[in-house]
């Protein structure tokens, strides 16, 4: 809980301020007249009702559920596959390290890029 609290703390300036934005730049349109203002005041309804919504869920919500389902990974047992899977992932950087680095670069380019373009092969150079 207390972590929430904190993010929100963070985060809750540039929240309230994208929301203000946002909601400052379609509030004009509620207010245009004509043809156009006819057909833009329900879009101008919905996107500011959005935004504000949005950004009340983004301060309240959201740090709420986050406390409530987010645990740390201390606190968490897993089963005895989750941890065969661990094991296993954590190996491949051992593994693959000999196989990768040795001998699957191709010879005679050094970093040359996707394309294989270089000095050597007379692709583009700057001099």
């Amino acid at each position: 809980m207390e972590a929430a609290l904190k993010g929100s703390k963070e985060i809750g300036f540039t929240i309230i301020s994208m929301t203000l934005s946002l909601s400052a730049v379609f509030i004009p349109i509620l207010f245009m007249s004509g043809l156009l203002g006819r057909l833009l005041h329900e879009f101008a309804v919905t996107i500011v009702v959005a935004v504000l919504f949005s950004g009340f869920v983004s301060l309240t919500l959201t740090p709420m559920m986050c406390s409530r389902f987010v645990h740390s990974e201390k606190e968490k047992k897993h089963g005895k596959t989750y941890n065969a899977f661990e094991r296993f992932f954590d190996g491949m950087p051992q593994w693959l390290r000999p196989h990768v680095a040795g001998g699957h670069a191709p010879s005679g380019r050094d970093d040359a890029g996707i394309a294989g373009n270089s000095c050597r092969d007379g692709g583009f150079c700057s001099s």
